[in-house]
């Protein structure tokens, strides 16, 4: 296949981009773009600055600031939002320090509980023997102590705190008794506002730019792709598409383009002030890796929504797989900002599956402060998962576009070759095992290997749809392959058997993974996966049929849950553990060794029905 000149590139988008631009188009785009950029500065400055109550939450909830329960028992201090409450916060601190006072409403009754507090840590602190470095703490302590207990002989009101665990030994234990000693024991009162300045209203407006360039590029963009070929599709104009001198691969180019073009405009303002934000209040490498992060996913997840759009179109209305599409990709974007901004050490590897996961958590590590919990090599594992995963979702990309290129066609075959299905289930192998390496669970290699195999079945069972043949030949009289087929799916499960053994580094805790008992079990779910997956892709279904196979893929499923659970603990089961149902019901254990031996058998004959006799034998007959 012949790389495309940069001229035949622009011949093949033009007429797509100039479609999704017509009119006066480019213009609502460009002003949508500055509208939406407007708002995200907004946002940013008024979440960052505002004192109210729900913008501090927000605040805390991105992990910008303490709480403000914290900040008050630290810094010795009562907060007030109105100014009504703080003038009489002042009166009750002025009051506390003359003698025999009594508290009378809410803000005294606090502040009050307040200085009960602070003087049962520096009676705690002067209790304690201090070392020597810090006695003349101690002694100031004894002091400030004194004083107060001779304001206040009797104590104050609604003492509920007769002692402290003080400990000298703990720097923010001796931060606090300072604080309260230099305060003679009397709480600050402090009219509460926002903590940050413009410099972290300008970052945080780069961390929401962050996240509307990620929301954008892999959510909103591979979903107008996917609805876009849908409506191709439904519609029936694909095939005049292909009548205009447009070659398969321009009409994937440009299909592509037109919608992405679009999004683009919208983008390209928040990816300014992402970058602009890390130039002047972050780091500006993690937001630049950003950018093809984002762009190799968007490439990957168009590609796979326009496979969607295509094999569906032609049955359901674009809305209707709009709406799913919208769901898939919004369900994904949600999983991914909670992990992006919350992702730990141990965990880093999952950035190598999850595109959105990891583009967040280049945002946070460009423009928030890191996490003090991670280490360089946990910095560096995250790094490469990124990398790894961008990567890999890219060539996964450019194998969609290959198969939508022969599928528009309208050339009976299959939608990718043998060595490119097979590239195709090794990167999905390597992102998985690099995702959830099996050697960091030694203590549970079967329970880890069963786990990273049912991640990967969707990418390896969508493999094996692309190398069943379809086209406009009727289904009976196609020639599948299909013990080939079959194979092949046997032998990417052997491939991840051997990334598998080589990562273990000659762990010898093997015995119940190679069970004999599990390797059946194993075997026959590969045959009945890949017997779906022709018979899916292959054969027209009726209702009845769809539900025949409904059953049958929770039958597989339950076949794959045996071979995991005799891996996991074979060699502390029997034979009479084979079929489980038995232990259930003899009828369901009947049942269940019928189902075995029928389903395949069906499924073969659905696949490849007996042939009709010729009329000659039909009439001697």
């Amino acid at each position: 296949m012949k790389s495309p000149s940069l001229s035949q590139l622009r011949a093949a988008v033009l007429p797509f981009v100039t479609r999704s631009l017509r009119g006066n188009r480019l213009r609502r785009y460009t002003l949508l773009s500055m509208m939406l950029a407007g708002l995200t500065v907004i946002i940013g400055a008024w979440i960052t600055l505002s004192p109210g109550g729900f913008e501090r939450e927000l605040r805390q909830e991105f992990g910008m600031e303490e709480s403000r329960y914290e900040r008050e028992r630290q810094e010795f201090t009562i907060f007030a939002d109105e100014q009504e409450d703080f003038e009489e916060y002042l009166r009750a601190r002025a009051e506390l320090a003359t003698p025999g006072w009594n508290p009378y409403g809410y803000r005294a009754d606090e502040l009050a509980n307040r200085a009960n507090e602070a003087r049962a840590l520096v009676h705690s602190a002067v209790l304690s023997p201090a070392p020597l470095e810090r006695r003349a703490l101690a002694a100031h302590a004894q002091a400030a102590l004194a004083k107060h207990d001779a304001l206040h002989p009797a104590g104050l009101p609604n003492n509920h705190w007769d002692s402290w665990s003080f400990d000298w030994y703990n720097d923010r234990d001796v931060a606090l008794l300072q604080t309260i000693v230099d305060a003679e024991l009397r709480p600050h009162v402090v009219r509460y506002e926002s903590p940050f300045g413009l410099r972290d209203a300008l970052r945080f407006t780069g961390v929401l730019a962050g996240i509307g360039l990620t929301m954008l590029t892999l959510v909103f963009g591979p979903l107008l792709v996917g609805t876009q070929m849908a409506q191709e599709a439904h519609e029936n104009t694909l095939m005049p598409l292909t009548g205009t001198g447009l070659r398969a691969r321009d009409l994937v180019l440009g299909l592509f383009a037109g919608p992405m073009t679009v999004i683009a405009i919208v983008a390209l303002p928040q990816a300014a002030l992402l970058l602009l934000a890390a130039t002047f209040t972050g780091s500006l490498t993690p937001a630049l890796a950003v950018l093809p992060v984002v762009a190799a996913a968007s490439f990957f997840l168009s590609m796979l929504t326009m496979l969607v759009g295509l094999a569906i179109g032609r049955r359901r209305t674009p809305g209707v797989i709009g709406i799913a599409l919208l769901a898939a990709l919004g369900g994904l974007a949600m999983i991914g900002l909670g992990l992006g901004f919350s992702i730990r050490g141990s965990s880093a590897g999952v950035l190598a599956l999850l595109p959105d996961a990891a583009a967040i958590h280049l945002v946070r590590a460009s423009l928030v402060p890191p996490e003090p919990l991670w280490t360089y090599a946990t910095a560096v594992k995250a790094d490469t998962a990124i990398a790894l995963g961008a990567f890999g979702v890219g060539l996964l990309g450019l194998l969609g576009a290959r198969a939508l290129e022969r599928q528009l066609s309208g050339v009976p075959g299959v939608s990718l070759s043998r060595l490119e299905a097979f590239c195709a289930a090794a990167i999905s192998i390597v992102m998985v095992s690099r995702a959830f390496p099996v050697a960091e669970r030694e203590w549970n290699i079967e329970e880890a290997f069963y786990i990273n195999l049912g991640l990967l079945t969707i990418p390896l069972l969508v493999t094996l749809m692309m190398r069943v043949p379809v086209g406009d030949i009727p289904a009976r009289m196609r020639k599948i392959p299909l013990w080939s087929i079959v194979g092949e799916l046997f032998s990417y499960v052997a491939l991840f058997g051997l990334v598998t053994l080589l990562s273990l580094r000659g762990t010898q805790h093997l015995d119940d993974l190679f069970h004999p008992i599990a390797l059946m079990y194993l075997c026959y779910t590969l045959v009945l996966a890949a017997l779906l997956v022709i018979r899916v892709t292959a054969v027209p279904a009726s209702i009845a049929g769809r539900l025949w196979i409904g059953f049958c893929g929770m039958f597989t499923c339950m076949t794959f849950v045996h071979a995991a659970e005799w891996a996991d603990r074979g060699s502390r089961m029997d034979l009479e553990d084979v079929f489980a149902l038995f232990h259930v019901s003899p009828v369901l254990g009947l049942a269940q060794l019928g189902l075995t031996v029928v389903v395949p058998i069906l499924l073969v004959r659905a696949i490849r029905p007996p042939e009709a006799p010729s009329k000659p034998e039909a009439a001697a007959a």
